[in-house]
């Protein structure tokens, strides 16, 4: 990605990609948290998008999610929303 995308964009694509990997994996958010060492809590708000992560948290998130750090990260950036898009419009195409 060419562009620096906003803080929130980011936060709500990680969140995107967390949700979905999990439900790959056939987790509960009860069993992620538990796996990744966090609260329930944490892992709705890392989800909904409205929780800034660490990145020790991040790494144990990752492990959890059976992915290291890097490929955790490049879902995330990959489902970013291209400038100027919103997410509404995108997922219209």
């Amino acid at each position: 990605m060419s562009y620096n995308a906003p803080a929130e964009d980011i936060l709500r694509s990680l969140g995107q990609v967390v949700r979905i990997r999990r439900l790959e994996l056939q987790q509960s958010q009860e069993t992620l948290a538990f796996r990744a060492h966090l609260h329930r809590t944490h892992i709705t708000a890392i989800e909904n998008g409205r929780h800034s992560i660490s990145l020790r948290k991040l790494v144990l998130l990752a492990d959890a999610l059976e992915l290291d750090v890097l490929e955790l990260l490049q879902r995330a950036v990959s489902a970013l929303p291209e400038p100027g898009v919103t997410p509404v419009q995108q997922a219209g195409e």
